[in-house]
């Protein structure tokens, strides 16, 4: 059996990874999203510079 000095570093480190997972999920998405507007910008600087898409 765990003593409880051992179980609360336990759930801290728990509690901490879990942050830590939230976190990176918002990166991520926030990466998609950073994606999806550089695309969002090239299309408009080539419709208004005339370039390729």
């Amino acid at each position: 059996m765990l003593g409880s000095s051992t179980k609360r570093r336990i759930d801290t480190r728990r509690a901490i990874v879990a942050e830590i997972e939230a976190e990176q999920a918002l990166v991520n998405a926030n990466k998609q999203l950073i994606a999806c507007f550089e695309a969002k910008i090239k299309v408009s600087t080539n419709r208004i510079w005339g370039g390729s898409e």
